[in-house]
């Protein structure tokens, strides 16, 4: 579960620097390069927080079985059991955002807050200099944005729908695909819960942060509609021909 492997990432971080994952992030990454991007948001913050929200109501018990048996699942699989405890913990982190305390939380791979031009600036200190700032060398790029997955065949029983596009990873990078077409070939990044993404093409130098408040993308569908227009825009005016449209 994601959470889980949060934990241990953030234990991880704590036992070689000494230090928390908010702490750590702030001192190595964000501090340097001037970002508004927190793990675990501090007091002084507070006012800027947005809040988020979700249009409609949350799935039914019904829904979800209905949706398991689209996929060839039910209920009592054990893959059925795993996607409902992610469901859970995703549900859990969501709310918990509603509060203070949830905020100030420091969880690894649920709990960045910031805007889109600091998931930009990060993007881009991938995969080139920022003020000075270079967070990965050119060939720890290559590597993370090697895929690791194609190969991957779908675990049984799992029947995944002609009109859905399996998720494809490098080295904890997304890597894009029909549904997550990012900057084409080449490019990387991750999709976050509800619709958020950030996404770097190391050949065209671009690198893109987007953020929302409304909850909306599960990414198990085409593409958010809303990254449609603006997507297409930057793949014109980059000159980028390889897209995944």
């Amino acid at each position: 579960h994601p959470l889980t492997y949060g934990h241990l990432v953030g234990e991880v971080v704590r036992r070689v620097t000494g230090a928390a994952v908010g702490s750590f992030f702030a001192a190595e990454v964000a501090g340097p390069l001037g970002l508004d991007l927190w793990i675990g948001l501090p007091p002084h913050e507070e006012h800027r927080f947005v809040r988020q929200h979700r249009p409609g109501a949350a799935p039914t018990p019904e829904e979800i079985t209905a949706a398991l048996h689209r996929v060839g699942l039910t209920p009592d699989d054990r893959l059925a059991h795993s996607l409902l405890a992610s469901l859970a913990e995703l549900a859990s982190v969501t709310g918990a955002f509603r509060s203070r305390q949830g905020r100030a939380a420091e969880i690894p791979t649920a709990g960045g807050i910031g805007n889109a031009r600091s998931v930009a600036r990060l993007y881009a200190a991938l995969i080139g200099h920022v003020d000075g700032v270079r967070l990965l060398s050119p060939l720890t790029v290559e590597r993370a944005r090697a895929p690791c997955t194609d190969h991957l065949p779908a675990p049984a029983p799992l029947r995944r729908p002609a009109h859905t596009h399996p998720a494809r990873f490098g080295l904890g990078f997304e890597l894009p695909r029909p549904g997550l077409p990012m900057l084409g070939e080449g490019s990387f990044g991750h999709a976050g819960a509800g619709g958020r993404l950030g996404m770097a093409h190391p050949e065209s130098g671009l690198a893109v942060g987007y953020t929302c408040t409304e909850m909306t993308w599960d990414g198990s569908q085409g593409p958010d509609p809303r990254w449609i227009p603006w997507t297409r825009a930057i793949h014109r005016a980059a000159g980028l021909t390889n897209g995944l449209w």
